[in-house]
């Protein structure tokens, strides 16, 4: 089927392979399994051995690796409610 906008494609126990709105926990929770160990580039080797670039894409997915961790804990997916 493709991309289907807002949605994302995952497995999450019990409901099962299938899309889950982002607007759900359900949706972090699958994204958070998919990113947490995969970045981009290595984070120690990254410190002595990359371009400022690679230093670049590995804080933008730091970034993004907290944004996605602290929505799949709230009880909702809102930003105030995922720091408090």
């Amino acid at each position: 089927m493709g991309i289907k906008e807002p949605y994302v494609w995952g497995h999450r126990e019990p409901k099962g392979t299938g899309y889950y709105h982002l607007l759900t926990k359900a949706a972090y929770e699958v994204l958070y399994s998919r990113i947490k160990d995969d970045p981009p580039v290595d984070g120690f080797l990254c410190c002595f051995t990359c371009s400022k670039e690679a230093r670049n894409e590995r804080e933008e997915w730091e970034y993004v690796k907290q944004i996605i961790y602290h929505r799949h804990l709230a009880l909702v997916p809102n930003d105030s409610a995922a720091q408090s």
